[in-house]
């Protein structure tokens, strides 16, 4: 059984118990601190710190400095380690930036900036960002933005009661062309014919054949003509009624 250690009073010694259980062991250190040694031999020293090692977590006697010791010496290592303590570091030597208190008043201070200055912070104005932002992409030239279904689209519509024999009824602007998206023809005339076709070329556009059926209706279609191309109108319905519309872009 081991047996306490005494001094030469009779009196307990600082000591602890060895492993094997057989006997006890004297606790030595010196100014205050405590010596205690690592599987390997290693020395930690514990005990009391001034108040500079206690804010500075580079001084070897601080908290941080000890728990980096402490986590080596049970196999821990690498730089993680190392950031993770020296940010307990500073939120010891700088404890008011790591409060609660600290990050309400970071959330102040940006909802300050926005009374301040209102309009960086309003819907217009992180619209008008993206805005510039499309803008800036399309005035790059290498970078195509895609626009919505039927934005830019024009559409023609007009109706007749006499014979049309190349009728301009479409032109483009100077060195654009037109590409036809859409059609739709109707007429109460029993026979003859309507045609779209391109001006230039003569090459159809659609055809609607009276007689068989009332309406002509042509969707989902991109059908391009030549530079300054214009859409001529042709019918032999005679002065039956005729209603022709276009959906179509300039490109």
């Amino acid at each position: 059984m081991a047996i306490l250690l005494e001094d030469s009073l009779g009196r307990p010694k600082p000591q602890y118990e060895n492993t094997a259980g057989t006997d006890f062991e004297a606790w030595k250190g010196a100014n205050g601190h405590g010596n205690v040694r690592s599987s390997d031999g290693q020395l930690i020293t514990v005990g009391s710190k001034d108040d500079s090692a206690a804010a500075d977590h580079t001084v070897s006697a601080s908290v941080v400095a000890v728990l980096k010791a402490i986590l080596r010496d049970v196999g821990g290592s690498g730089e993680g380690i190392d950031e993770l303590l020296d940010r307990m570091g500073e939120a010891v030597a700088s404890p008011d930036a790591h409060t609660q208190l600290a990050r309400l008043q970071a959330i102040m201070d940006r909802i300050g900036d926005a009374v301040e200055e209102p309009s960086g912070y309003t819907l217009l104005a992180r619209i008008q960002v993206l805005i510039d932002l499309l803008n800036s992409l399309v005035d790059e030239g290498n970078v195509r933005v895609v626009q919505p279904k039927f934005m830019g689209r024009k559409s023609f519509a007009s109706e007749y009661d006499s014979a049309q024999s190349e009728e301009v009824v479409v032109s483009p602007a100077a060195g654009k062309r037109i590409v036809v998206k859409a059609v739709t023809i109707t007429t109460d005339a029993a026979s003859g014919s309507v045609k779209l076709s391109w001006g230039t070329a003569g090459a159809p556009i659609a055809v609607f054949f009276a007689g068989g059926q009332n309406v002509l209706h042509m969707t989902g279609v991109e059908i391009a003509g030549g530079v300054d191309d214009t859409v001529q109108l042709d019918t032999t319905t005679l002065a039956d009624n005729v209603f022709v519309a276009i959906d179509y872009e300039e490109v």
